[in-house]
């Protein structure tokens, strides 16, 4: 009750007093299940209340440890409190999860309390979007409130659990600025204080931070000692701290922004990776009409996989089910990015790159995808003038054939159910004399393996044998053999081809070629004595030029391939060995036997191989390797 009165039945004068409550409540807003986590906290009640006790008076006893409801006090302190399971009454520390809450009950009037949240470190280096005054302690006043019930005080505190940060080029944590407002009762009465306060750039959703990059809303610092500057570049990494994240809408990079997109590291000193898993994946959410993301400014992928998750979403129509590069975007993905299981009906099942676009693939792995329908270019779709640059060793699928000879449509990137289109190309600017703007541009080594990149050209002129479906870029060291790694993806009876199934890229003059008559030659070595007598039973080994490993000739495809390593031939009784095709390059042959009397050299002659569009020819013989 709230006064004093007579009661009717005794006609006694009863006081009435007023009873205080404090309850001390744990939210925590998190994408991901963190129920469990447990968090620890401190009362603190200070002062004299109005009927004359001391804080430091309040104590909770072994025979009665509910004396103040859940909370239990020594000399007006809590750390720990009481917990009733079934009648069997125990003290516990106080740490409350997520949804839990505990109430000091019977508690005097006027006494000031402090609750505290204690964060272990691992906790301060995760939770954020609390103020310092949150962090610090809840300080009021156990007295009548005017709204809700008026004899309960509520200790609320909310911790946010972010799912990404946004960092600057060295990893360092950003900050956004916001108004902080608190009562402050200071055993007085309650005034309002409010101070600006900079947290850390770190959201509940993907969609926040993208905002945050493309509109500066909130705007961006970053913080050098204890004062703070406007971000003046345009370059963020947007950095995922849980290991599974479903989007729940499309995002982009806006133009002139440049984005990162990758894990966070595990040992960073602010919001360290927490996921369960040992790389974040970024899955697709019900957004069928859209790319997961569009790269109007440049979108870069590390250490990071994009799952278009097929297997639920199955009705997705955009060109680039998982990016869109448009005119004067660009997308870069690097080692350990992965592009995976996305499926269309438009072109582009993992990438679509517009007219005007860009995309540099110097590693990761882009597979598991497709396109249905009429649509093209199961895994990276080139419009007419895109660009992509490729180098590395990135992974899309491996080589992909049976053992009789069909392309295995499990983990390459599938058009229609049945074709093999790691790499679309629509088309080239020029005719087959001016491919200075092709589309496929080859910036250095490839070390994906042997026949592990299709590629459908979708004319002529560049998918048949001996036509150039790509370019070397300026400057770039490009290895033939590194070339072997593209596969002609369109069948044989198309693409005319006379030296065996799924022709292979060779180097000629700067240029990518399909293996035959424009790209490569046959070669057949012919030993003969000083007087141009035929030689047999010579034996020598092939070297694809500083290579230390004898050289492989493929031909063929599943039951009928033929792989030979072209060591240790020896050449029959007109002295002959016929290799087959070469692709153009530099080669060494070591004879490492010369029969019958012809003289000896201790470590075997060396020759120069020299195979290119004139011809093949070997050069004199030398008693070291050039």
């Amino acid at each position: 009750g709230l006064k004093s009165g007579t009661s009717p039945e005794t006609y006694k004068t009863i006081h009435w007093i007023k009873i205080f409550s404090l309850e001390v409540s744990k939210t925590v807003e998190s994408y991901q299940d963190d129920s469990a986590e447990e968090f620890y906290f401190k009362v603190t009640l200070s002062g004299v209340s109005s009927d004359g006790v001391y804080a430091e008076d309040i104590n909770s006893t072994a025979a009665q440890p509910e004396k103040y409801g859940g909370l239990y006090f020594v000399n007006g302190v809590a750390t720990k409190m009481v917990v009733n399971e079934g009648g069997a009454v125990r003290v516990v520390d106080l740490k409350l999860s997520s949804g839990e809450s505990v109430t000091g009950e019977r508690l005097n009037p006027g006494l000031n309390y402090t609750v505290e949240e204690i964060l272990s470190s691992g906790q301060k280096a995760v939770y954020s979007a609390m103020p310092d005054e949150m962090i610090r302690g809840y300080v009021g006043e156990n007295a009548e409130s005017t709204t809700g019930n008026r004899y309960l005080s509520v200790a609320a505190f909310t911790n946010l659990r972010p799912v990404c940060k946004i960092t600057n080029e060295n990893g360092a944590v950003l900050y956004y600025k916001t108004t902080v407002q608190y009562n402050d009762y200071n055993g007085g009465e309650p005034r309002t204080v409010s101070y600006d306060k900079y947290l850390p750039a770190v959201y509940s959703t993907l969609s926040e931070a993208f905002a945050a990059v493309n509109d500066g809303t909130p705007a961006l610092y970053f913080r050098s000692g204890t004062s703070y500057y406007t971000v003046s570049d345009n370059a963020y990494h947007i950095e995922m701290l849980t290991g599974s994240y479903t989007m729940t809408q499309a995002e982009s990079v806006r133009t002139g922004k440049e984005v990162t997109l990758k894990k966070a590291d595990e040992t960073a000193a602010d919001f360290p990776y927490r996921g369960k898993t040992a790389q974040a994946v970024i899955s697709r959410g019900d957004f069928d009409g859209d790319s997961m993301f569009t790269a109007n400014g440049s979108l870069i992928l590390t250490d990071i996989i994009l799952d278009g998750a097929k297997d639920s979403k199955t009705h997705v129509r955009a060109d680039g089910g998982i990016v869109m590069v448009p005119s004067g975007g660009e997308l870069t993905v690097q080692t350990d990015a992965v592009l995976r299981r996305s499926a269309t009906f438009g072109n582009g099942g993992a990438v679509y790159v517009a007219s005007g676009g860009e995309m540099t693939v110097s590693g990761g792995t882009i597979n598991w995808n497709e396109v249905k329908g009429l649509g093209e270019g199961a895994g990276i779709y080139l419009e007419e003038d895109a660009a992509l640059h490729i180098s590395g060793g990135p992974y899309f699928g491996g080589t992909g054939v049976y053992n009789d000879g069909s392309i295995n449509l499990t983990t390459g990137n599938i058009r229609g159910g049945a074709d093999r289109q790691d790499i679309f190309i629509a088309g080239y600017a020029g005719d087959d004399e001016d491919t200075s703007a092709a589309s496929l541009i080859v910036e250095g080594d490839i070390s994906s393996g042997a026949g592990t990149i299709w590629v459908w050209a979708a004319e002529s002129p560049h998918y048949k044998e001996g036509k150039q479906f790509a370019v070397i870029g300026d400057g770039a060291a490009v290895s033939s053999s590194s070339l072997l790694a593209f596969r002609n993806a369109q069948d044989d009876t198309v693409t005319e081809n006379t030296t065996g199934s799924y022709l292979f890229g060779v180097l000629s003059e700067g240029k990518a070629f399909w293996n035959g008559a424009a790209g490569s030659r046959k070669v057949i070595l012919r030993k003969i004595t000083d007087q141009y007598e035929s030689l047999p039973d010579a034996r020598f080994t092939v070297y694809l030029g500083s290579s230390s490993t004898p050289y492989v000739v493929r031909s063929g495809e599943g039951a009928s391939a033929v792989s030979e390593t072209l060591e240790d031939l020896t050449s029959i009784s007109s002295g002959i060995y016929w290799i087959g095709y070469l692709p153009y390059g530099t080669y060494h042959v070591h004879e490492t036997y010369v029969p019958g009397s012809v003289k000896q050299n201790p470590g075997g002659w060396w020759y120069v191989l020299t195979v290119d569009e004139t011809g093949a020819s070997c050069f004199e013989q030398l008693p070291a390797r050039p």
